[in-house]
């Protein structure tokens, strides 16, 4: 019997002590759960939509868009709303050519969104939101649920931030803000109007509404706002340009045969994906030690979406000329100081290398080849063939791809007098896509 009382007293004990656990592991979870939920916002890269091919020649524009996945919106509905603000746009000869698509998970803080309806203008959580946001174009659109502070009872309206506010931080700027919690959700009002155009038109004119009683898409009565800019707002039209990551070229007196890019020639287009490439870790963008990879992943991209196809890339592999040494690049973006071979894109006289900086950057031949390798230039051997032939990855197909002869090999002289040969004939040719 005592044997008997002293077991269940153990298993007393036992629960007892079960249930303290099971106690303090909840409270921890919890408390877990609770600061995750307030956590710094997620990211991450989903698609580009493309809505116009890049070989157009009327005016466009790029834009990146951030859509929260725990809000109420779906990317069916907003393809049709950018459908609509495109052909709002498109009143103005201006067209929207690809959409970068951005998936974010807001903290159940910042689901809603402050407005600035008090005098000293809160935007804590737009400032929150915009830290996060991948600004790979000058204009940002964001999807949510609702703000902080509704404008109305009726739902919230869409707001836009222009580059001459003065009040808010420089990364707000020519953003535009689109609560799912809006009139024509919480009473099925029908909308007319493309409100992301609507939103534009506040960034590009830097304006306020028409008074002038006209229809158009700026017409400060909702109800008479149609799907068009008049001929006076397209004429005020001033879309901004997203600070660059194309590094201009810089005089070289030791080179006067090399013609360099010029400002006209700009790759804009390129920009945007080869900033999400470079930021981008994992297979199908970029992995440390797989330059050749990804240097056929990126191409690969511009080719899907049919960006820069007017003019050839090309694909460069760099060895020593010595095969039994490394190369040793100045500007690498990882600590590792030297590799047995490299490879990076070039598009009509400016290199794509994804390995290149502390931060994404398009930059000319011959500053490229100065500023990645500096004197050892001389010492290395560059193969180019056309970016669709990109097959060779390992360090042996790469050598054999060399001693083959199947495409051509040049110095680092030679090749900054191919590249630029290549440049004043693609000039005559075609134009580059612009902003």
């Amino acid at each position: 019997m005592k044997k008997v009382v002293s077991l269940l007293q153990k298993l007393l004990v036992l629960k007892n002590f079960k249930k303290c656990f099971l106690f303090t592991f909840l409270v921890l979870a919890s408390a877990v759960v609770c600061s995750s939920s307030f956590a710094a916002v997620e990211v991450a890269f989903s698609e580009v939509i493309t809505l116009l091919p890049s070989s157009h020649t009327q005016p466009t524009v790029d834009i990146s868009i951030h859509v929260d996945t725990k809000s109420t919106w779906s990317m069916e509905v907003i393809r049709e709303r950018l459908i609509k603000m495109k052909e709002a746009l498109a009143s103005c000869q201006m067209q929207v050519r690809h959409v970068y698509v951005f998936k974010m998970r807001l903290s159940e803080k910042l689901v809603r969104v402050d407005d600035d309806t008090h005098p000293e203008i809160h935007y804590d959580g737009f400032k929150e939101i915009s830290k996060k946001s991948q600004q790979v174009t000058a204009i940002q659109i964001f999807y949510f649920e609702k703000y902080l502070n509704p404008f109305s009872s009726s739902g919230s309206l869409p707001y836009a931030i222009d580059d001459q506010r003065k009040d808010v931080p420089s990364r707000l700027h020519n953003t535009v803000w689109m609560p799912y919690w809006n009139p024509s959700h919480v009473y099925g009002k029908k909308v007319n109007y493309s409100m992301e155009a609507h939103e534009l038109g506040h960034l590009f004119t830097r304006q306020g509404h028409d008074t002038s009683g006209a229809s158009t898409i700026m017409a400060d009565a909702s109800v008479k706002r149609e799907n068009w800019f008049s001929k006076s707002q397209c004429k005020n039209f001033d879309v901004p340009q997203q600070q660059s990551i194309i590094q201009l070229p810089t005089p070289l007196p030791e080179s006067p045969q090399v013609t360099q890019p010029t400002c006209s020639e700009k790759p804009d287009s390129l920009a945007p994906l080869f900033a999400i490439h470079y930021k981008k870790y994992g297979k199908q963008y970029y992995m440390s030690l797989e330059c050749v990879r990804n240097t056929k992943n990126l191409y690969d991209k511009y080719s899907e979406l049919e960006i820069g196809l007017s003019s050839p890339f090309y694909s460069v592999l760099v060895i020593h000329k010595d095969k039994n040494k490394n190369i040793f690049p100045l500007q690498a973006r990882s600590s590792i100081k030297s590799w047995a071979n490299h490879s990076f894109l070039v598009h009509n006289g400016w290199v794509l290398d994804l390995d290149y900086s502390s931060k994404p950057q398009i930059v000319g031949l011959a500053d490229y080849l100065r500023e990645m390798w500096g004197e050892s230039a001389k010492d290395l051997l560059f193969q180019v063939r056309p970016a669709s032939e990109i097959t060779d990855f390992t360090d042996l197909e790469i050598r054999e791809s060399f001693k083959s002869n199947k495409y051509p090999v040049y110095s680092s002289d030679n090749l900054k007098t191919i590249f630029s040969q290549s440049q004043s004939q693609s000039q005559s040719q075609s134009q580059c896509d612009h902003f």
